[in-house]
Formats: C-alpha cells, sequence, structure tokens
C-alpha cells in the first residue's frame, strides 16, 4: 500500500461502522482517482477584458469657443464707426408721451412726374384746320402758306412717287389741284400726340368724274406752335391710273393735241389742269369709253 492509502486509512475519512475497503480495493480507487485527474479536461474561464475608454477631447470645445469669440469680436470692429469706441449703454428711461392726433401724409406731387393724358382736340386744332380748307378752296395760296411752318416736312401724296415734296411744290400741286376745280372738305380729324388725324374729301369735278365718287384719304397733320409742321397721306398707290389713262387715250381720239399735253393727275401741271377740267366731264357724258 502505498503512503497515500496510509494516510487514508490514519484519518479514518468513512465512519466507523462503514464497510472497510481492502488493500487491493483501497489501491485501485487511488489509481482510478489519479487517471480522472490527469485525464480530466479543464474549462477556461474567460475573463471579459474591459478597453479602456478614449479620453475625451476637451481641446475641440475649446477651439470652437475661441473661434465663436473671435467671430463676434470682429463683427463687433466692423460694425464700429471708424475712430470710435463703443457707447455703454444708456440707462432706460420710461417716458410718458402725450397721445395726440395726428393727420396723414398729403401725398405731393413728385417733381418731373408726368400725367398722361388723351390727346384733346382743341379750338386751336379744329380753327387750323378749318382756315386750311377755306385757302384751298379759294385757291389762297399766300394764306395756305401762312398755315405752314418755315420747317414744314415731307409731304407725300403717294408712294407711287419717287419723291418727296417739299414746302414750295407743297404749294405749287395745291394751286393744281384748285385749277381743276378741286373741292377740299376736312372731315373727322381726332387728336393725336404729334396734332391731328383727319380725312380729306376731294370732291371737285374731275375726281367724281375719274373715280366716280369724292376722292378720300386719311391724312396725319403735325403741327408745332399753332402751325402745320408736315402732312402725311396713308395712301399706297394712287387711285384708278388706268381710268386716268382710259380719258387720256379717249382724248387723243377726239383732239390729239389736247391729249397729247394730258398727262396723270398727279402730280399734273398748269398746262393740263384746264384741260381735265374740260375732258372728265365730258368723257362720262360719253360713257366712260
Amino acid at each position: 500500500m502505498t503512503d497515500i492509502g496510509a494516510l487514508v486509512r490514519t484519518a479514518n475519512p468513512v465512519p466507523v461502522d462503514a464497510p472497510v475497503l481492502s488493500d487491493d480495493e483501497l489501491d485501485a480507487l487511488l489509481l482510478v482517482i489519479e487517471a480522472r485527474n490527469g485525464d480530466m479536461d479543464l474549462k477556461e474561464i474567460t475573463t471579459p477584458v474591459e478597453h479602456p475608454r478614449p479620453p475625451a477631447r476637451r481641446w475641440l470645445v475649446a477651439v470652437a469657443a475661441f473661434a465663436a469669440v473671435l467671430l463676434v469680436g470682429v463683427a463687433i470692429a466692423v460694425l464700429q464707426p471708424a475712430g470710435g469706441e463703443t457707447a455703454p449703454a444708456a440707462p432706460t428711461e420710461t417716458t410718458v408721451v402725450p397721445t395726440t392726433t395726428v393727420a396723414p401724409p398729403t401725398t405731393a406731387p413728385v417733381a418731373g412726374a408726368q400725367t398722361t393724358r388723351a390727346p384733346e382736340l382743341t379750338a386751336e386744332l379744329l380753327s387750323l384746320a378749318a382756315e386750311y380748307e377755306k385757302a384751298f378752296n379759294e385757291g389762297d395760296e399766300a394764306g395756305l402758306s401762312a398755315l405752314l411752318s418755315e420747317s414744314f416736312g415731307p409731304y407725300q401724296p403717294a408712294f407711287l412717287w419717287d419723291l418727296t415734296m417739299s414746302r414750295e411744290d407743297f404749294l405749287a400741286y395745291n394751286q393744281l389741284v384748285h385749277l381743276r376745280g378741286g373741292e377740299l372738305s376736312i372731315e373727322g380729324c381726332k387728336a393725336t400726340d404729334y396734332g391731328m388725324r383727319c380725312e380729306f374729301v376731294h370732291s371737285g369735278p374731275v375726281e367724281v368724274a375719274v373715280y366716280g365718287a369724292p376722292w378720300r384719304v386719311n391724312n396725319a397733320i403735325h403741327v408745332e406752335d399753332g402751325r402745320i409742321a408736315g402732312i402725311e397721306s396713308q395712301i399706297v398707290a394712287w387711285p384708278h391710273i388706268d381710268l386716268q389713262d382710259a380719258v387720256i387715250a379717249w382724248v387723243k381720239t377726239i383732239n390729239p393735241d389736247d391729249g397729247a399735253k394730258m398727262g396723270r393727275l398727279d402730280p399734273g401741271t398748269e398746262e393740263d389742269a384746264p384741260l381735265w377740267l374740260e375732258y372728265a366731264p365730258r368723257w362720262v357724258e360719253a360713257g366712260r369709253p
């Protein structure tokens, strides 16, 4: 028996009344215990490892606070008047203001402002049109000239012409129309921002014979300082050119010499003006051949 067995016996761990193992049985039991102690799997007890927390970055907070203070300082320096210091805030005082009824402000006209107003057909404009009509029908060249400003602008009675009438040509043209027995009435005038726009109705014997009715044309009359500065006719082409040519051709058949002297009504000449006045009505009586 081994020393361990002797010790166990000496200690007498089992009560006296318990069955006693023989020496061989005890040795066998000890061998089993030793074998189990040698082959036993040890279970590793893992202790959780706590990682240390990173230190708080308090320096970032400090930098942000410093930047905010710096920005506030720069803003105060920019807004503060040059050469001046920030004045301490004045103590707040409570002031009692008496109640007063204030009248609403009166809106004063702004200097230079212009109010848009519709053009007005004044008595002066109507009188100017009437004087022009009278001077034309009476063949009063001086009276007609007095109604035109010295800077009278171009006048083109028809786009058929490749020319523009001067002030002198315009007066001469009106005289030719008068010599042909021209009669003028100015109707339907309307005020404009440059003067007025009127309808010129030519109802002389030549116009009525050739055109079969009075000839109407819409004219823009530019007025400056109470005088006519320009007249623009709204004509795209001289009317009934073929009828004028028909009259001339017919006259050549009955009187070749007179027919050779006659030209179209516009612009006309002093020589053919009386011929038109004579033959146009006769052409109508002949059946407008």
